[in-house]
């Protein structure tokens, strides 16, 4: 079974965007931002000027609490524990797909 992910906006938020869904000046972030961080708001992706929109979005939905931002980001552990959930070959899915190999 082949699933596609549907992507309606962009999962990362550049700079300006981040400020905007924060509702704050670049300064006031700024300023802030050391502090932000030390409450566990999401570090900038190694690599790139951006931030994860779903961690961000994770941060404000649990005011900074790490358990609750986890528990909206991957689910209950404890709820996850019951299910057995198949793990792809990923390998093989990219060598079928690309390489005209059969997995």
């Amino acid at each position: 079974m082949i699933m596609t992910l549907i992507q309606t906006h962009s999962m990362t938020l550049n700079r300006q965007q981040l400020v905007s869904l924060l509702d704050v000046k670049e300064s006031a972030f700024d300023h802030a931002r050391a502090k932000l961080e030390d409450n566990h708001f999401p570090k900038r992706l190694p690599g790139i000027l951006r931030w994860s929109r779903p961690a961000v979005i994770a941060w404000i939905k649990a005011s900074g609490n790490l358990d609750m931002m986890n528990r909206i980001l991957i689910g209950d552990p404890q709820e996850r524990e019951d299910q057995d959930l198949p793990i792809p070959d990923i390998a093989a899915d990219l060598a079928a797909r690309y390489g005209g190999i059969e997995a």
